[in-house]
C-alpha cells in the first residue's frame, strides 16, 4: 500500500509514499476504522511530502465528501496536521480544506514537522 500508519502517543502518524491513488486513500481510511488502537478524536499527522502524485480537484472533491459522511455519521472531531513539500501539493491541500470547511474536521498544512506536532498538542 502506498499508504502506511502508526498509532503512537495518542496521534495517528500516516505517510502518503510514491503513487497514491483514491483508492489507496479509501483502503487506509477502512485498516484505521477497524484499528482497534484507534479511537475517536484520534490526533492525526499526515506526511505527503513523499507523495509523487497529485489528486485532481474531482478527486479531492469525491475523497472530502466521503470523509465529512464518515466523521458526521461517527459523530466526532478530527485534528489533522498535513505534511506537504511544494507549493503545489499546498495549494491543493488547502481546497481539501475549504471543502472541509464547517466540517467536524479540523485541518491545518505545514512543511515543518516539529510546527506541525506543536499544533496538534496545541489544540488550538
Amino acid at each position: 500500500m502506498a499508504i502506511s500508519y502508526l498509532i503512537e502517543d495518542g496521534i495517528l502518524h500516516t505517510t502518503f509514499l510514491g503513487d497514491v491513488t483514491p483508492d489507496d486513500v479509501r483502503s487506509y481510511r477502512a485498516a484505521v476504522r477497524i484499528d482497534p488502537a484507534a479511537r475517536a478524536g484520534l490526533l492525526a499527522l499526515v506526511d505527503c511530502r513523499g507523495a509523487s502524485t497529485l489528486f485532481s480537484t474531482a478527486d479531492l472533491k469525491m475523497l472530502a465528501a466521503e470523509a465529512v459522511a464518515a466523521y458526521a455519521h461517527a459523530g466526532i472531531r478530527q485534528r489533522c496536521a498535513v505534511l506537504v513539500a511544494s507549493d503545489v501539493a499546498f495549494g491543493l491541500a488547502r481546497m481539501y480544506e475549504v471543502l472541509l470547511k464547517d466540517t467536524p474536521i479540523d485541518l491545518e498544512f505545514f512543511r515543518d514537522v516539529e510546527q506541525a506536532m506543536s499544533w496538534l498538542r496545541s489544540g488550538a
